[in-house]
């Protein structure tokens, strides 16, 4: 698991860093912000949708927003 866990880490940072050369900084943490994870999950484990975690998710965005 521990090897894993390295060779993920390495080939996401050559990723992050890849990015950061060819793209603005801006563009990529809004992509890389926590409100993707969010609904994520509303796609992908099918979790229940309510209108308090759709508030949430919009304030993750405009923080993204506000910090990009």
């Amino acid at each position: 698991m521990l090897f894993r866990v390295i060779v993920g880490f390495l080939f996401g940072a050559t990723l992050y860093r890849a990015s950061l050369t060819l793209t603005k900084i801006s563009n990529v943490t809004f992509i890389q912000a926590a409100p993707f994870a969010g609904i994520y999950g509303f796609i992908l484990f099918k979790e229940k949708f309510t209108i308090q975690k759709l508030l949430l998710i919009i304030v993750a965005y405009l923080g993204a927003i506000l910090i990009a």
